[in-house]
């Protein structure tokens, strides 16, 4: 910071002070790790279904909206006030945000006469106003009403803190400073250097570290420990689910998924980009009917939600594994031969740990015909593996809907794989991270 205080050439009692605060791009600290990519090769329990991911690390820089502040003063009397004010903005590809500080460019905050042994100082303690702040001193604040005292680089004052990626308006952050002097005040040149420094989240590295489901991806997962669990909330309708790292060592959600009646998209869910689909509200039993090839969902309020496979497609039509579904983004439904045989691999010699163990693969009941059987004593999952397309006759329509999925049974205190299932009964979903 740089104070000028030039003494009257005509009159002795007359006093001229300019403010100045420096800040200099020079001395200022950009706390930023460089730009790579590392990209493994994650492992698959299917053949040909690996996935390639990219990492790439946060960046941080700060640019602020002048180099000087200058706070114009004509000392009147015993106390004059002066303020002015500077913008920090911070740009960072951190999806956790960032931290902002401001300091003292050392540990000490006077500023001090560049043409005589005087200073104005920054020693009070908490906040004062314009009319409470002492003669010869000086502070900063986020308001322009409650001033700080200049805190020193060893104790750098917190700003700001952003624990998301930031918007337009979070990445600008606006700093007043105060000063107040006499017409006592020795004329000179006062000058002090502040820093302002930003510090880039660090990207999540384990499930510990996110809260939303969409946050998961593999990276995530493959730094996670086997045997972890954590709670997510799904930002599509802020239900939340119970997930876990299991013995196959793939992440898994260890409850049923449970969404109706939401709009979803490529933003927050399995969906090619730029598409949507909006998820049926939960509908009676007797809409899951043998010759119906709609979409349909039920919420059985206990367990969680049951679909037929147009819906849990959303609405794809096709052979093979189904590039998309309703799972959030980030996670998919799970391939029967790849992820559901995995499962059941890692638990061989103990498939009721699957129903009643961490997986928690819930006999949740089904829908079949106009009835929900079963709950509590037996459910059905599917996987994405679908059995292919076939027609049906409706009401003297024909309508092309999928012939069926490979599914998941549970019961007793057990669970296997069974077949294909007929596609317009309702089923559960356990989602799997991609």
């Amino acid at each position: 910071m740089k104070i000028s205080t030039q003494k009257s050439a005509q009159k002795d009692t007359d006093f001229s002070i300019i403010s100045k605060v420096g800040i200099f791009a020079a001395s200022l600290l950009i706390t930023a790790s460089a730009v790579y990519i590392y990209s493994p090769v994650n492992k698959s329990n299917a053949a040909m279904n690996g996935v390639v991911g990219g990492v790439i690390s946060p960046v941080v820089s700060v640019t602020l909206s002048a180099e000087d502040v200058d706070v114009p003063i004509t000392p009147n009397g015993d106390e004059t006030f002066g303020s002015n004010s500077i913008t920090a903005t911070v740009s960072t590809n951190s999806v956790k945000g960032y931290d902002l500080y401001f300091s003292s460019i050392d540990d000490t905050t006077d500023m001090i006469n560049m043409f005589a042994s005087s200073t104005i100082s920054s020693d009070f303690s908490g906040t004062v106003t314009s009319s409470s702040m002492g003669v010869n001193k000086w502070g900063y604040s986020l308001n322009n009403t409650d001033f700080s005292k200049i805190p020193t680089l060893s104790e750098q004052a917190k700003i700001k803190s952003i624990d998301h990626t930031p918007s337009t308006a979070e990445k600008a952050t606006t700093v007043d400073f105060g000063v107040k002097v006499s017409s006592r005040t020795p004329s000179g040149v006062y000058t002090k250097n502040v820093l302002f420094s930003a510090v880039a989240h660090a990207m999540p590295s384990t499930l510990a570290d996110i809260s939303t489901m969409q946050e998961m991806n593999s990276y995530i997962c493959n730094n996670t420990a086997v045997g972890a669990t954590k709670t997510l909330t799904d930002i599509r309708d802020q239900n939340t689910y119970s997930v876990a790292k299991l013995a196959d060592g793939r992440c898994w959600m260890t409850q049923d998924l449970r969404i109706m009646d939401t709009t979803i998209s490529s933003a927050d869910s399995n969906l090619p980009a730029g598409t949507s689909y909006t998820i049926p509200a939960s509908s009676n039993p007797w809409g899951f009917e043998w010759t119906r090839y709609g979409e349909r969902a039920y919420d059985d309020g206990v367990y969680g939600g049951h679909y037929n496979l147009n819906t849990a497609f959303a609405l794809w039509k096709g052979s093979g594994n189904s590039p998309q579904d309703i799972c959030p983004r980030n996670w998919r439904m799970p391939t029967y031969d790849g992820d559901f045989k995995g499962l059941f691999d890692a638990y061989a010699d103990n498939r009721s740990e699957l129903t009643d163990g961490t997986p928690n693969l819930q006999r949740s009941g089904y829908m079949s015909g106009g009835s929900y059987y079963s709950a509590g004593n037996n459910g059905m999952y599917w996987s994405s593996s679908s059995s292919g397309v076939v027609s049906s006759s409706i009401e003297g329509t024909v309508y092309t809907g999928n012939g069926g999925d490979q599914i998941v049974w549970v019961y007793s205190n057990s669970a296997s794989m069974n077949g294909t299932y007929p596609s317009e009964y309702g089923a559960s979903i356990r989602c799997v991270v991609k």
